[in-house]
């Protein structure tokens, strides 16, 4: 892209000047003036523009007021960079793009086009332009105007550049002749790896011999936990062939309740039919007719018959509740052994669950 050349400069409400228009020679130009006339304004209003700087609201005129803006604007040919501060408005103009003006930083596109620098724009206080310089300042700044600068800088990292290689080189060479010595010490290690892998596989089958080891105990644990259950089990299985009988016992009792309830019943029949021949003695006594005796001699026969019957029943009734006093007392007995032995124990031996003191009476 060609260079544009600066062909005007626009001040409005800066410091001074109210609205001030300076057109440029192509070459050099030289503003002239008496003090006071505004010179160092027009430098302060260009650098604004290049750098961004002074920063603030100072240099605001006051003719500005508080509805026109500051603005620089630098004319290159048929382009123009605007540089406009108005209340909170802060930013830069280039065609029809407008940039915001950070801190004091410029926007690139900005600077690429203006391409102005310290070497373009002095002030009047400043050394006359490269008459005051030393040769080497004269070729630095001609090389910088030439773009010729970058050849120094290049020249500069390469010699930085081969100067931190030939240190990082000997840094490296005094490192591997210090690993060298190192390593000398280490001629020994074939060996050593030989034995390290003797080493591994020993550790190798001794890992393997205590997994072995833990399942063997773990075996042997379970062992003894199975014969203590077996042992267990045992004294449980005596305990219930003792309750085997005592419940074929209970249920043999529960038996003979039932047979004395209802020979207690048979028992309260034949009172009342023995009151029914005593009436029915009275009735033939009464009674003059022989056929109605007859009858109920017959009858009566009939019914001694069942008397008889019945006494025989009431004997063998007798009987029978003798051996329910003794089933009664043999139930007692295994009661007592059986709440004595169940109150050593800790489980029901019927369910399995916990057995508490009180928990032994529904024998009784």
């Amino acid at each position: 892209m060609q260079r544009q050349i600066l062909d005007r400069v626009v001040v409005k409400n800066f410091q001074s000047h109210k609205n001030t228009v300076l057109s440029l020679h192509p070459g050099i130009n030289a503003i002239t003036g008496p003090s006071d006339s505004g010179k160092s304004a027009i430098f302060r209003a260009i650098n604004w523009v290049v750098k961004n700087r002074p920063t603030g609201n100072a240099f605001q005129s006051y003719f500005a007021g508080k509805k026109d803006a500051t603005s620089v604007s630098l004319v290159f040919g048929d382009e123009r960079v605007i540089r406009i501060k108005k209340g909170t408005l802060n930013s830069y103009k280039l065609g029809t793009d407008e940039f915001k003006a950070i801190r004091t930083d410029v926007p690139n596109e900005i600077s690429n086009f203006i391409k102005l620098d310290d070497v373009n724009v002095q002030g009047q206080h400043e050394k006359y332009f490269q008459l005051q310089d030393s040769s080497g300042e004269v070729a630095k700044t001609l090389n910088r105007i030439a773009n010729l600068d970058i050849i120094d800088f290049c020249i500069a990292e390469v010699q930085s550049d081969v100067r931190s290689s030939k240190r990082e080189a000997k840094f490296l060479e005094n490192k591997i002749s210090e690993m060298e010595d190192k390593l000398s010490k280490y001629d020994h290690l074939d060996d050593v790896e030989v034995l390290v892998e003797n080493l591994e596989n020993f550790e190798k089958e001794q890992k393997e011999c205590l997994q072995k080891y833990d399942r063997f105990v773990d075996v042997l644990e379970f062992i003894e936990e199975t014969e203590g259950k077996i042992k267990e089990i045992d004294s449980w299985l005596l305990v219930e062939k003792d309750s085997e009988q005592l419940f074929l016992d209970l249920q043999e009792l529960e038996d003979n309740k039932k047979q004395k309830k209802l020979l207690v019943s048979i028992l309260d029949s034949i009172s009342k039919t023995e009151q029914d021949i005593d009436n029915i003695d009275y009735i033939i006594s009464a009674e003059r007719s022989m056929e109605l005796l007859i009858a109920v001699g017959d009858e009566r026969k009939k019914i001694q018959q069942k008397l008889n019957d019945l006494k025989i029943i009431l004997l063998d009734i007798d009987n029978t509740v003798e051996d329910l006093d003794e089933a009664d007392e043999r139930v007692q007995m295994l009661t007592d052994q059986i709440t004595e032995y169940m109150e050593q124990l800790e489980v029901c031996p019927l369910c399995g669950g916990e057995l508490k003191t009180h928990d032994s009476r529904w024998i009784e």
